[in-house]
Order: C-alpha cells, then structure tokens, then sequence
C-alpha cells in the first residue's frame, strides 16, 4: 500500500466501460478520464479482489464533482433472463444457487458500496440500466435509495444520445438535472431508420412457438452511446 499515491486528478469515471465511446468524448474535451471493464483484461473483473480494488482506487482520485457513468451487468437482470435466473418482483436475487445470478447479486453489493465512496468523495454518479430491470429491487440498492441518499429515476432512448438502437432506459442518479437526458418520444419511424443492428434474434422452436433470445455481442454494443452525445457532455 505504500506505492500507492492519491490525487484529485480524474473528472469522469466509465465503469462497465465497454467500447469505452462516452469516457473517450470526456477525453476529447480535454478532461482527466478513466475507464473500466472486464473486455480490458482479467484484472479489471470488478467482482475479483484487484478488479475491485482498481475501481475504488480510481474514485479516491476522483476531484470534487467528478462523474461516474456506470452500466453494470444487466444479464440476469432484464426481462429475457427472467425464466433462467428466477428473478421477479417479489424475488428479486433470483435463483441464488446459480453461479451466474449470485455473482450479479455480489456485483451490486459492491456497487452499493462504492456509490457510498463516491458520494464520500462529493463525486456524483449516474447507474444506467435497461427500462425494465429490477435491480433496483436488491436489498442493498433499496437501503442506498430509502436510507442514505435521494436517487432520481429518468427513462429515455439511448438511440437519442447516439445509439445503435433503441434501447429504453433507466437512469438512476443523486442528480436532478438527469431529466435534461429525456430528449422526447421516439418515434417508429425514427427507429427503423436509425437501427444498426438488431440485439435479439426472434425464432420459432420446434413445437412451431415464437422464440426469442438476446445476441451477446451486440448487446454489450447496444450499450454505448455515440461520442456527439455522450452522457454529461454537450455537443
């Protein structure tokens, strides 16, 4: 730990990064940036001990009023994955002897976790999910909303920020000024225009059944919006 140096050097923190398209528009205009993900390298596996220690280490270098973006894994947490991972309403953590589901639960565990640090550090944070997740629903998330701090809920279309698609999503923040992000309805006709790829590929099963399932890659992609309109950066 005594190789370790601190300071207030980074104004924008993108943790579940990504392509990394919003921390590189912070970037271009000039400011401190830092981002984070698993696709970086193994290290940078935020439920592992060094993953999370390298994401607590960029918040206590953050300066006062830094932004944190945060776009944790929403796998286990949307409506696809709700048959698999048990996940509803009334059980939110899902099927918890499933691997995959209790390591979604220590993910934001830990994310509650640093939140609080960065709050500590009079840094502000913006959590992005899918419209209709439930993560908001964990234990831990509902004590940081009901006990602790003031979170402000605000729905939009990723496309309108730059996205390869649609996308609806939910934006959770101590901010009010997210609702600034709602840019609007998205039209139909706006969507078929502007959709580069397509997340869910749609089949029918053996017994003649609709089908669907998400693409993997291309969700990951869905995921980030265009550097003209980054979040938190005006164009």
């Amino acid at each position: 730990m005594t190789t370790l140096s601190f300071s207030e050097k980074y104004s924008f923190f993108e943790l579940f990064s990504g392509e990394g398209a919003v921390t590189q528009a912070w970037h271009d205009r000039g400011y401190a940036t830092a981002s984070f993900d698993k696709l970086y390298g193994a290290p940078m596996d935020f439920i592992s001990n060094s993953g999370y220690s390298i994401a607590m280490w960029v918040v206590l270098n953050e300066c006062p009023d830094a932004c944190n973006l945060i776009g944790p894994d929403c796998s286990s947490w949307g409506v696809p994955a709700r048959a698999s991972s048990m996940r509803s309403f009334i059980n939110p953590h899902g099927r918890m002897a499933s691997s995959w589901v209790d390591s979604n639960n220590c993910l934001v565990s830990r994310l509650v976790l640093l939140l609080l640090l960065m709050l500590s550090k009079n840094a502000t944070w913006v959590v992005e999910q899918p419209s209709q997740t439930i993560l908001t629903r964990h234990h831990r998330f509902e004590w940081l909303t009901n006990k602790v701090s003031k979170v402000f809920r605000q729905r939009t279309w990723m496309m309108q920020h730059g996205g390869p698609t649609p996308k609806p999503t939910l934006l959770l923040s101590p901010m009010c000024t997210i609702s600034q992000l709602d840019l609007g309805p998205l039209r139909k006709a706006e969507r078929q225009a502007k959709t580069r790829f397509q997340t869910v590929r749609r089949h029918l099963d053996k017994k003649q059944q609709k089908r669907f399932s998400g693409k993997l890659k291309e969700l990951k992609k869905s995921g980030n919006p265009g550097p003209p309109q980054g979040l938190g950066i005006n164009g």
